[in-house]
């Protein structure tokens, strides 16, 4: 495990110096490699039980143990300092980092994310962002959202109010990748509704990106099943908008159940 540092383009064209904790298998040879993007309420402090990035840690660990490099950049330390404009680019200019690695097989690059980090992998498998933020040489080989808020997503592709971070048409048109929605059946932000991840495959209007996305529903499952605790706040974008409180339950056997999905699909 090493802290690294890489270099983007900040919004106004000034140089952005983000760190993140890279991890390298044991063994030679080039190596799959993932990008492991945490949570809106930022990397944490250390790595204490309540920080998102115990959330990161703990999918690094267990991918890096079963042969792939790990990177999980840390965009903000908390939920005030979000920024989806400012932290998408980051995701691609860590594309560009890992894929300078000798070790890492530049072809097979995935990216997967938690909630915020989750809106943020499934966003990166636009055409969209490509245009704007990819390298040329470098692409994502897949993509891996976890609980990434379905409604919004969903309501923002149906041109409904949705993500007013990215303008309306960015999901149009999709880059065509494997992807794989990882998704709990009774997520307090989607108003406990089970059918959310069907609805949100089902709106993707590019038809090749539609068969080429899996979802993987967890049916008694909240939101942030793999944080390790339990824990209740509010939020105005819980029950598909309306608001109220949000009940996230530690849930350890769909965590081991879930990683596992994503190493099978990583595999696949």
């Amino acid at each position: 495990m090493t802290l690294v540092e890489y270099n983007c383009t900040g919004l106004d064209g000034t140089p952005d110096l983000v760190t993140g904790i890279l991890r390298r298998p044991t063994g030679l040879g080039k190596r799959k490699a993932i990008i492991i993007v945490h949570t809106g309420n930022g990397w944490g402090k250390g790595a204490s039980s309540q920080s998102a990035e115990n959330v990161t840690i703990q999918y690094a660990k267990f991918l890096c143990e079963n042969g792939f490099v790990t990177f999980e950049p840390r965009f903000f330390l908390d939920r005030e300092n979000k920024n989806e404009y400012r932290d998408l680019p980051r995701c691609f200019n860590a594309l560009k980092f890992l894929s300078t690695l000798d070790y890492v097989d530049a072809n097979s690059i995935s990216i997967t994310g938690y909630s915020y980090g989750g809106f943020l992998s499934f966003a990166a498998a636009t055409e969209w962002a490509h245009r704007r933020y990819c390298y040329p040489g470098t692409s994502f080989c897949s993509y891996l959202p976890f609980y990434p808020i379905c409604w919004i997503l969903t309501d923002h592709i149906n041109r409904l109010p949705g993500y007013p971070a990215f303008p309306p048409d960015i999901f149009d048109r999709w880059v065509r990748r494997p992807m794989a929605i990882f998704q709990g059946g009774k997520d307090d932000y989607e108003d406990q509704d089970p059918l959310v991840l069907d609805k949100l495959i089902s709106a993707i209007p590019d038809n090749i990106q539609r068969k080429m996305t899996t979802g993987f529903l967890y049916p008694n499952t909240s939101h942030g099943w793999d944080r390790g605790y339990d824990y209740t706040f509010e939020d105005p974008h819980s029950r598909k908008g309306s608001g109220g409180t949000n009940t996230n339950v530690f849930n350890p056997y769909v965590t081991i159940q879930a990683k596992q999905d994503l190493l099978n699909f990583l595999n696949s």
